[in-house]
């Protein structure tokens, strides 16, 4: 589950990739090892509560989305894989208890600056989450933030997006006189007459595609990383 906001950071920041991708695949290395360690060496019943706790859902969400359509095993539906997440940081936890409580040895040193190394991540990552004003889990609130100066500091602005979480957004970055149209479709839709400006927000290409057949409507692209558009 890749975060676009990460995949957007590195498209600015293209030096980092490498490190990224380095520090990725130790990662599910270490995650694979850690569940064949387990296999190998644990109790009966405790490898198989935590291989149920890794698998089951899993394999659930992502046949659903597979069979029926969805977007529980994306970046949206990340909440899905709680119990996953779980059962991977018990497996790692198992593996590397287990390595540092054996006899003193090089290997035993080896598995300790790893658990070291491993616990200044996640202490980092802490730390950045706290600093933060939005973070990937937090999909929509994230591109309100970015968004919200352009469209403050506009004249008289009005927004048209869909009804979605994004909306519970809006008032913690917008200005109380930002009016807020909720649309998703254009069945019943009229463009308002409106003097101001008028931005269009997270709406699907098919609904700004018909926007823009509208007689005397023309859509400018004002940061389509954020999918923000105005309406001229």
């Amino acid at each position: 589950m890749n975060s676009p906001h990460l995949d957007q950071f590195l498209r600015n920041h293209p030096l980092t990739a490498p490190l990224y991708f380095i520090i990725k695949t130790l990662v599910v290395i270490l995650i694979l090892y850690s569940i064949f360690y387990l296999i190998r060496n644990a109790q009966k019943r405790s490898c198989l509560f935590l291989c149920s706790l890794i698998v089951i859902p899993f394999i659930g969400i992502t046949f659903q989305d597979v069979i029926f359509g969805g977007v529980g095993s994306t970046i949206a539906g990340y909440r899905f894989f709680v119990p996953v997440i779980i059962g991977i940081e018990l497996t790692v936890a198992y593996l590397l208890a287990s390595q540092i409580s054996r006899e003193r040895n090089l290997k035993r040193r080896i598995w300790q600056l790893i658990t070291v190394f491993i616990l200044i991540c996640g202490l980092f990552s802490c730390i950045t989450y706290l600093k933060a004003d939005s973070w990937w889990t937090l999909r929509y609130g994230y591109h309100v933030k970015r968004i919200a100066p352009i469209i403050n500091n506009s004249n008289d602005p009005l927004v048209i997006t869909k009804f979605e979480s994004q909306v519970l957004a809006f008032p913690h970055h917008l200005n109380p006189e930002v009016g807020l149209i909720t649309l998703n479709n254009l069945d019943k839709f009229q463009l308002p007459e409106h003097t101001g400006d008028i931005f269009i927000y997270d709406l699907t290409p098919e609904i700004r595609k018909s926007l823009e057949n509208l007689p005397g409507v023309k859509i400018e692209e004002v940061n389509a990383d954020d999918r923000l558009w105005r309406l001229k």
